[in-house]
């Protein structure tokens, strides 16, 4: 489970910049055009959903990664002394900072897209559903 855990945080980032970076793009060259802006916003909602679905399971699988080498770290401070277990903490920061780097992409693409989302929804202007209200018919007007 351990080397899942691993291989997770290796692979999602590529699998981020090969599914969530076309999809931010395409959104970005159907934003300036009127028509296709709320369709740019959904394809940001998208984007910005996979992006939190990818963050999601990278946490899940650095805190796995880290309880395990949390519970080798008290097992190497209880068999030795505190000086040997200071080299072995900086020896596993060492190999966690890379797949933690590979995190920043996905925080940076999670953040742009669902502020690019929110953006192109708040200046879409009236709400395109019908409301809760009922509609009356006035004595002059005809109801079609």
């Amino acid at each position: 489970m351990l080397q899942f855990a691993v291989d997770l945080l290796h692979w999602l980032p590529r699998f981020f910049v090969w599914l969530v970076v076309p999809i931010a793009c395409i959104s970005m060259l159907l934003a300036p055009m009127r028509r296709s802006r709320l369709h740019a916003a959904l394809g940001f909602m998208i984007a910005a959903s996979i992006s939190a679905i990818f963050l999601a399971l990278e946490t899940v699988a650095l805190g796995y990664i880290c309880c395990d080498q949390a519970r080798m770290l008290l097992t190497v401070l209880l068999d030795f002394r505190p000086g040997v277990t200071m080299g072995f903490t900086l020896a596993l920061v060492g190999t966690i900072v890379k797949p933690l780097i590979g995190v920043l992409p996905m925080l940076l693409g999670a953040a742009v897209t669902g502020t690019g989302a929110f953006l192109l929804r708040r200046g879409s202007g009236p709400n395109v559903l019908p409301t809760n209200e009922p509609v009356v018919a006035r004595q002059s007007e005809t109801v079609s």
